[in-house]
């Protein structure tokens, strides 16, 4: 239950800050164009679900393992390369 307040607290608060960040860039492109109309602004509005996603792929302990060890055989295979 804890984890799930926590995770409930988190996008509330990613929430609040896309649309904050929408708000004004939208004001700011409203001004610039000089008519009402929505363009990228509309991307801070999912910024929760942006942050769920990094979190969950590029935070992935598995895909980390499995980038370290393709790492290493690289410089493995380099230094044998130089050492030949």
């Amino acid at each position: 239950m804890k984890k799930f307040l926590n995770m409930l607290y988190w996008f509330a608060i990613l929430q609040i800050i896309g649309l904050s960040i929408f708000e004004a860039g939208h004001r700011y492109a409203t001004a610039v164009r000089g008519y009402n109309a929505f363009g990228g602004e509309l991307v801070f509005l999912f910024l929760p679900f942006f942050v769920y996603l990094i979190k969950n792929v590029f935070w992935d302990p598995e895909l980390i393992r499995i980038l370290k060890e393709d790492k290493d055989k690289e410089n493995e295979e380099k230094e044998k390369q130089k050492n030949a």
